[in-house]
């Protein structure tokens, strides 16, 4: 049997995620990442991340809007479940996260979140992704791992410029802010 980690205040987090869905909804460009809420407090899912700002406190999956932060959706890290490992996790969060969006979504995540898996599940609901992946993810095909390299320069005008070549590609990771870069391979 599971216990329900969660269940002394599920009601009132559900009322409040519910309501913050109803309030407002999102532009075409939203973020999952991973949030702590500060908490020194008893409970049974409180984590410890030394590179946090709040080491101590409650883990949050959290889809935001990309242009104001507003929080659209969010679920709680309770911890492990079960005696089973959940191999998909980051995967199912995200799936969690998107699936009160309508199709159209552009989805920002780290390297956490991002696999091949995670674009072709996105695609088949409509999103894009975009995101950071680690050298040794074992999507990443063994031609692009030593060739990666990732310039940018921005002019006092807040301009991007870079040199290129065929086989540049261009990315802006946020059209509000003046930041981007390149990546040769």
């Amino acid at each position: 049997t599971t216990i329900d980690r969660l269940a002394p205040i599920r009601e009132v987090f559900e009322r409040f995620n519910a309501n913050c869905q109803r309030a407002y909804y999102p532009g075409k460009f939203v973020t999952v990442d991973e949030q702590m809420a500060g908490f020194r407090g008893r409970c049974p899912f409180r984590q410890y991340i030394a590179s946090k700002p709040d080491k101590y406190g409650m883990k949050m999956w959290v889809l935001c809007d990309a242009r104001n932060n507003y929080q659209f959706n969010t679920q709680p890290y309770l911890g492990k479940q079960s005696e089973s490992v959940e191999r998909q996790q980051p995967l199912r969060v995200l799936l969690d996260m998107v699936r009160p969006l309508s199709p159209g979504h552009n989805v920002t995540t780290d390297n956490l979140f991002t696999s091949v898996a995670a674009a072709e599940n996105l695609h088949a609901l409509g999103h894009t992704l975009v995101g950071t992946m680690r050298k040794n993810k074992p999507d990443i095909p063994d031609c692009f791992k030593s060739a990666i390299t990732a310039t940018t320069t921005v002019s006092s005008e807040g301009s991007l410029s870079s040199s290129s070549d065929d086989r540049t590609l261009f990315v802006s990771a946020n059209a509000s802010r003046s930041s981007g870069g390149t990546m040769n391979t």
